[in-house]
C-alpha cells in the first residue's frame, strides 16, 4: 500500500514537472518570437532615422535638393518663371 502510494507521489511530481516544463517551453518561445519581431522593428526604425538624417542634412546644406523638393513637391517655381504642364 505505501509502495504504490509512494509510486502515485512520484508519479503526480513528475507530471506537475513535465506540464511546468511544457508551459514555461511554450512562453519561452513566444518571448523568443517577440523579441525577434522587435529587433526586426528595431532595425527598421534604424534604417529608417538614418534616412531622415540623410534627409535633413541635404535640405540644410544642399540648396539645389531644396529646390527640386520644392519644385517637385510643393510645385514652387522661381519668381517670373512660367511652367507648363503636361496633359495626362
Amino acid at each position: 500500500m505505501l509502495k504504490r502510494f509512494l509510486w502515485f507521489v512520484i508519479l503526480a511530481f513528475f507530471f506537475a514537472l513535465g506540464r511546468n516544463y511544457l508551459t514555461d517551453h511554450a512562453r519561452l518561445q513566444d518571448l523568443r518570437d517577440k523579441n525577434s519581431a522587435l529587433k526586426t522593428k528595431i532595425s527598421s526604425l534604424q534604417q529608417e532615422i538614418t534616412r531622415l538624417k540623410d534627409e535633413e542634412d541635404r535640405l540644410t546644406h544642399d540648396p539645389e535638393y531644396v529646390e527640386r523638393r520644392a519644385r517637385s513637391k510643393l510645385k514652387m517655381s522661381k519668381e517670373g518663371e512660367v511652367i507648363f504642364k503636361q496633359a495626362p
